[in-house]
Parts: C-alpha cells; structure tokens; sequence
C-alpha cells in the first residue's frame, strides 16, 4: 500500500499549488492506494473528503486528513482530532486532546 501522508492544498493554504480534484487525478494516475490532505490548523470536514471522492470518482482512493500545528518543539501533524487547535501549544497540551 503506497500513501502520501503530508499533502497540503490550495483550498485552504496559500502555500500550495495543488487543486484538491487536480491533486485527486495525479495521485489516481500514479496509482497510489491513499492520501492524507494536511493543512495548517484546519481540518477538513469529513463531508469536503465525501465531496471530493464523489467530484473524481475515486471512490476506492483512501484520503485521510488531519492538522499541522506548531508546538514548542516544532511542526506535528495531528491525526483524529478534528478541531482547531491553537498555535504554539506544548506538545502534552496537543497530547492531550487526543
């Protein structure tokens, strides 16, 4: 199983080029099993992920998602919480959560 695990995109970040559906037909193209969309301190809806699947038909593609939050050891990726969380956390504050 092939999965890109950090991926962000321009929906929500300026510092992506990537359309989500253009991102969706390339990683369909190289034929990896998933993906997971990462953007900074936001989160996808689960109802966006649906939306997506459903606009490219890629129904069997795995996308996941989660945040990139900075903490006071650096950038982490938060997998399964899906709320905002604030900038410059402690690490057991980000721990925590989950």
């Amino acid at each position: 199983m092939l999965i890109d695990t950090h991926i962000h995109t321009n929906r929500y970040l300026s510092c992506s080029i990537l359309n989500p559906v253009d991102l969706v037909y390339q990683v369909l193209k190289l034929k990896l099993s998933g993906i997971v969309i990462v953007e900074h301190y936001k989160v996808w809806a689960e109802e966006e992920i649906e939306e997506l699947k459903r606009e490219t038909d890629s129904n069997e593609l795995l996308i996941l998602r989660c945040q990139e939050v900075s903490s006071s050891i650096g950038h982490l990726l938060v997998y399964g919480y899906y709320e905002k969380l604030q900038e410059n956390l402690c690490v057991e504050e980000i721990v925590d959560r989950g």
